[in-house]
């Protein structure tokens, strides 16, 4: 019975001493966290925007020379829809790319004292 409690003792050490150490690695990792921004600020919709420009520029160009039913006006149609589906698909909102933080602040100790 005083071996299996001693067991349990040494196990229960071990225990603490592997959440101490867990502690401290987190300690000394940066912070993570997501920033939402709005769509806008998302480069790949600034992309397509820009996009999306050239390619109105582009039939209004095209529509100096040929009607609305010539083949290349319709091609940028469907390309100028292509755009605006891909700008949609992004959504209204931006995650930007995670930030890490070498400042321990209270969130830090947040996450210390959750474990």
């Amino acid at each position: 019975m005083e071996a299996e409690r001693n067991a349990a003792q040494a196990q229960m050490q071990q225990a603490q001493a592997a959440v101490r150490d867990i502690r401290s690695q987190l300690a000394r990792q940066p912070l993570v966290r997501k920033n939402t921004l709005p769509a806008d600020m998302n480069p790949r919709i600034q992309e397509l925007k820009k996009e999306l420009a050239n390619a109105e520029a582009q039939k209004r160009m095209l529509l100096q020379r040929y009607t609305p039913e010539h083949e290349q006006v319709k091609a940028i149609e469907s390309h100028i829809a292509l755009i605006k589906e891909r700008i949609e698909k992004e959504g209204s909102v931006y995650t930007e790319p995670v930030i890490n933080e070498n400042s321990p602040g209270t969130s830090q100790k947040a996450i210390r004292g959750g474990i």
